[in-house]
């Protein structure tokens, strides 16, 4: 399983600038953490979208800002797929996967 933030259209917050604001990004514990460029080696920008394969590291990412990020629109959701499909990065916080072969299995509420 895969879990991701994101909008009902499938959006994530750091690419949603429109909803998100800057000062609520850096307020994320996970802003440290690596960009997904630099983590994962064939991430390929417009193919993949990032995600994490422990749903703990949700909350490590996105602390308190989490409830901030759902008032605004985001839901967590969780997908099945292929496990040859989904490239770990080597910081072991994120994931890369192609959307075209997830299956969205549920929605937290």
């Amino acid at each position: 399983m895969v879990w991701r933030v994101e909008t009902a259209e499938g959006k994530g917050p750091f690419s949603c600038w429109s909803l998100v604001p800057l000062s609520l990004i850096g307020q994320f514990p996970g802003a440290g953490f690596p960009a997904i460029g630099d983590d994962v080696d064939a991430f390929e920008y417009g193919r993949h979208i990032c995600g994490c394969d422990d749903r703990s590291i949700i909350d490590e990412w996105f602390g308190d800002a989490l409830e901030t990020l759902r008032e605004l629109g985001f839901m967590v959701k969780w997908f099945k797929l292929p496990a040859e499909t989904v490239q770990k990065g080597r910081s072991g916080k994120q994931v890369a996967f192609d959307r075209a072969q997830a299956i969205e299995m549920g929605v937290e509420a």
